[in-house]
């Protein structure tokens, strides 16, 4: 199964490792990774993301039963962290694509 694939393994240490020696000195094959350190990181920060900002999300939605229990000041700041994550991850997507 595809989520089972990209759980970080004891492997993702050693193909850190192989592709820093890779960077620092070529060779004639380079090794072929199914799931790259790159890859699972990618996915890993994607859905810790989206959890973190769909709580967020969830907190400007529904402003009114937000101001029952957080001051305006936590719904300031939760806007300032939307606002600013979105752009964050849309600048990572632009790089992340752009060298795969």
């Amino acid at each position: 199964m595809f989520l089972w694939a990209m759980l970080p393994e004891i492997k993702d240490a050693t193909d850190i490792v192989t592709g820093l020696l890779l960077q620092s000195r070529p060779h004639k094959v380079e090794p072929k990774f199914r799931n790259s350190t790159t890859r699972k990181n990618g996915y890993t920060s994607l859905h810790v993301g989206n959890a973190g900002d769909g709580r967020l999300r969830l907190l400007l939605w529904f402003n009114d039963l937000a101001l029952r229990y957080f001051p305006q000041v936590g719904l300031d700041a939760a806007t300032a962290v939307h606002y600013y994550e979105s752009d964050s991850r849309a600048f990572a997507i632009l790089i992340w694509h752009s060298t795969w």
